[in-house]
């Protein structure tokens, strides 16, 4: 066995796991907003890089915007996001519990001279 043989006292060991609901793969809808700071709109379809718990992972938002149309609550699809309101995304991406928190980047390089995150938001379904 490796680790005892390797093992270090020195060091931290940082032991990690998942539920077996949180390996499941599927559709998230969220309640986004797109972050004060920062500068642009997010469009629809632009890749985003999401930190949603203990994972990191790259999807591409649908947002939307739920109206009641006769009655009827319908998600419409939107463009880019409201200036300073909250809007709905769905993507593709790692099952989280609702009301779990998320930040969302454009871009993770060092580069970047202005302000790196790019929205905040809860899981809602």
């Amino acid at each position: 066995c490796e680790f005892p043989r390797h093992f270090d006292p020195r060091r931290a060991v940082l032991v990690g796991g998942l539920a077996p609901g949180e390996e499941n793969f599927g559709f998230i809808q969220v309640r986004i907003k797109k972050h004060r700071w920062h500068k642009r709109v997010l469009k629809n379809k632009d890749p985003l890089v999401l930190s949603l718990g203990w994972r990191r992972f790259q999807s591409i938002p649908l947002y939307s915007l739920k109206t009641v149309v006769a009655g009827e609550e319908r998600n419409r699809m939107i463009k880019y996001t409201p200036e300073h309101m909250h809007c709905f995304a769905q993507f593709w991406g790692p099952i989280a519990p609702p009301s779990t928190g998320f930040v969302a980047f454009q871009t993770m390089t060092n580069s970047v001279a202005g302000f790196r995150v790019a929205a905040t938001g809860v899981v809602t379904e």
